[in-house]
C-alpha cells in the first residue's frame, strides 16, 4: 500500500493549456495494467511540476505534483524521490500544478480540473480511466466512508474478490481480459464552491428564476452538454444574470 500525505497550495490565476488525450487500452489476462499503459499516458502532465495545495483554512504547502488518470489522484514526489498520493481530505480546497487549477470535490473524493472560469460559474472537467470487462460492462467497486479509497475498491466476478485495493488491481496480473478507457465528464461550480454535473437540471437549480431564458438559449444554440466550447458559451451567456 502506498503512503499518503497531505500537502498544500496557493491560490493563483487560471491559465489552461491543452494536452494530448490518452488512448484506450486492451488488457490481456496476465498483463499488469501499469506496465501495459505507457507512463506518459498515466499522467496529466509529461513530468511532475511545481505546485501547491490550498486548504480551506488558508494554510498551504508546495511540492512537485502531477495528476494520475488511473487513480484520479494528485500525486507528489517526496524528498526521497518516492511517488506518493495526497490523501483525500475535505480540508483541501484547490490544487495548482503550474498554471493549471484543480478543485477538490469532497463528496466524491476526486479532483476536477478547471477549464473555464467566470464570476458566475466555472467549468470543470473530471478526467480518468475506467475499467471495463471484455463485454464492455463497467467494473464497479464500492466505497465505505469509514475506510480509505484503496481499502474500499473491490472487483468481484463470479463472487470472487480479485483485488482488495485499486493499487493492487492495477499492479497485479489481470485475471481477466479487460479494457481501460479514457473518460471525461464536465461539472459546474458556482461562486460558493458548490458542485453540479454539467447537465440542464443543474442549471435549473443554480438559476431557477432564469429557467425559461436558459431553455431558449439551449434550444436556439443546440447546446451539447458534452462539448466544452458549447458549455463555455453557455456560461458566458449566464454572465448577464449577475447584472439583473
Amino acid at each position: 500500500m502506498r503512503k499518503s500525505l497531505l500537502i498544500s497550495c496557493l491560490l493563483s490565476a487560471f491559465h489552461f493549456l491543452s494536452a494530448q488525450t490518452p488512448a484506450s487500452y486492451s488488457i490481456q489476462k496476465g498483463e499488469i495494467i501499469t506496465e501495459r499503459i505507457p507512463y506518459q499516458d498515466q499522467y496529466r502532465f509529461e513530468s511532475f511540476r511545481k505546485g501547491t495545495v490550498l486548504f480551506a483554512k488558508g494554510n498551504t504547502a508546495s511540492s512537485r505534483l502531477n495528476y494520475n488518470y488511473l487513480y484520479s489522484e494528485i500525486q507528489f514526489i517526496d524528498v526521497r524521490g518516492d511517488t506518493l498520493s495526497i490523501a483525500p481530505e475535505p480540508l483541501v480546497r484547490y490544487v495548482f500544478i503550474g498554471d493549471h487549477a484543480f478543485y477538490y470535490h469532497p463528496d466524491y473524493d476526486i479532483y476536477l480540473e478547471a477549464v473555464y472560469e467566470s464570476q458566475v460559474l466555472s467549468l470543470l472537467i473530471y478526467k480518468r480511466y475506467q475499467v471495463f470487462d471484455r463485454n464492455t460492462q463497467m467494473i464497479k467497486g464500492y466505497v465505505d466512508a469509514n475506510k480509505t479509497f484503496y481499502e474500499n475498491f473491490v472487483y468481484e466476478q463470479d463472487n470472487r474478490i480479485i483485488a482488495e485495493s485499486l493499487y493492487e488491481f492495477y499492479n497485479l496480473p489481470s485475471l481477466e481480459d479487460l479494457r481501460i478507457s479514457y473518460q471525461e465528464n464536465y461539472f459546474f461550480v458556482d461562486k460558493n464552491i458548490r458542485f453540479y454535473p454539467a447537465v440542464r437540471s443543474s442549471l435549473w437549480k443554480i438559476f431557477p428564476q432564469y429557467r425559461q431564458s436558459l431553455r431558449d438559449f439551449i434550444s436556439k444554440n443546440k447546446t451539447n452538454f458534452s462539448k466544452e466550447e458549447d458549455l463555455k458559451a453557455l456560461i458566458l451567456y449566464c454572465q448577464q444574470f449577475l447584472e439583473q
